[in-house]
Parts: structure tokens; C-alpha cells; sequence
């Protein structure tokens, strides 16, 4: 794989609310077909509105589920969230896609192109799905609720990452040791903190060397500032 066609930088995906990470820990995110956002916001306002039409004239019912869908076409795709076919294939990784919408949304993730603007700020997006999440940090609407508790946030993946902490589910295990957690970044963490090879980071009073900034400070300070004093 030829390194030009990849995009070095650490990708900005914003996983729905704002998260105080690392700079130098790339996110992962789990890209899924979504339908193409128009963007209309009105006095600040978000409009529903979504290309697809979709109306209580829905004539394609899914028979696993309640989902529904004005086009065969969009039932088709959403049969295969059911049966795992992901036939589209990207060419620079393993990621497979549901829909040739979800690959060409995942291949910006290595051309590092983002179409969809803001119109408020300079936030760009490589998807329509994240800049109507990104809206919401302007309009403050949030519209996924907790119903175990008041919690309210912009993006359903939030809510479900969140409702974890209620059930005690940790889904995403890491592969050399026992460590579990509850959303996939606190595991991207983990793996670059404990695991990581790539210790690129080094500490200026003696050997020691981490993958990230954060961890040789947080050494510094444990192991060196208590002898200054």
C-alpha cells in the first residue's frame, strides 16, 4: 500500500460529543451507511429533513425488524445490518462496507478528503451524518434520551456507549491481556498506553519511553518532580 495515498495525519472524527483526547492517539470510529443530510438549518433550528422522503408511505418493511423504507433498494441494504454481507470492499485496508455510500465514506478517511462544511464554523466532515451530529454542538438539540436515568446527548452512539455504564457491559476486550471497556476508544487508549510497541515518546531524565505524551509526564511527575522537591 503506497504510503501517498494515505492521509498520515491523526483523522478528526468527533465521536458525537466533545472528547478531550490525546493529540497524538488517532481515533477509530465504526463508519455505517447513513442517509445524505440536506443540512437545513433554519434560525438555528435543525430541519428533520433527510433526501430519501421517507413518509409514513414506507412500502418496504423489513421482516426481522420494524425498520421500513420507501425504496427496495434501501431495504436491500439494510438487510445485510441482518445478515452481515458487507460486498464492497476497500482498496487500501480491510474494511468492507454494507453500501458503496458507507465505502466511499470510509476511503476518505484515507484520502483525508471532508466535503461537508459547516456553515457556522470551519468544522469539515467526511460524512453528512457527522456534520448533523456536529450541528447540534451549535443548536444544542439533543435529542437521544436515557430512559434509566436523565441523561441526554446528540449522537445515538453516545447513548448507547453511555447506557453501558448502567448494565456493566464491556464489549471490547483487548487481545493481550484481561482489559475490557466500555466504548472502542477507551480501548485504542489502553492498547497505545500498555501494548504499543511505538514508544516514540522519551523522557529527558532517564531511559524511560512511552507511545504517548501524556503517559511520560504523568511518569515525570510520579517518578522524577517528588526528587526535585
Amino acid at each position: 500500500m503506497s504510503d501517498s495515498k494515505i492521509n498520515q495525519e491523526p483523522l478528526s472524527i468527533d465521536e458525537c460529543e466533545v472528547i478531550k483526547c490525546e493529540p497524538d492517539i488517532p481515533l477509530i470510529i465504526d463508519y455505517s451507511d447513513d442517509y445524505a443530510f440536506q443540512g437545513v438549518f433554519t434560525n438555528g433550528q435543525e430541519s428533520s429533513q433527510l433526501n430519501d422522503n421517507r413518509s409514513a408511505s414506507d412500502k418496504f418493511i423489513c421482516h426481522i425488524c420494524k425498520y421500513r423504507a420507501t425504496l427496495a433498494s434501501n431495504l436491500k441494504i439494510h438487510i445485510r445490518t441482518h445478515t452481515g454481507e458487507k460486498p464492497f470492499k476497500c482498496n487500501y485496508c480491510d474494511y468492507k462496507g454494507v453500501s458503496s455510500s458507507a465505502l466511499t465514506n470510509h476511503k476518505r478517511t484515507h484520502t483525508g478528503v471532508k466535503p461537508f462544511a459547516c456553515k457556522v464554523c470551519d468544522y469539515r466532515s467526511t460524512t453528512s451524518s457527522n456534520l448533523k451530529t456536529h450541528m447540534r454542538t451549535h443548536t444544542g438539540n439533543k435529542p437521544f434520551s436515557c430512559k434509566q436515568c436523565e441523561y441526554k446527548t446528540s449522537c445515538s452512539s453516545t447513548l448507547k456507549r453511555h447506557m453501558r455504564t448502567h448494565t456493566g457491559d464491556k464489549p471490547f476486550r483487548c487481545d493481550v491481556c484481561q482489559y475490557k471497556a466500555t466504548s472502542s476508544y477507551n480501548l485504542k487508549v489502553h492498547m497505545l498506553r500498555g501494548h504499543s510497541q511505538n514508544k516514540s515518546y522519551s523522557c529527558k531524565s532517564c531511559d524511560f519511553k512511552a507511545p504517548s505524551r501524556n503517559t511520560v509526564r504523568a511518569h515525570f511527575k510520579r517518578d522524577h518532580s517528588k526528587k526535585k522537591n
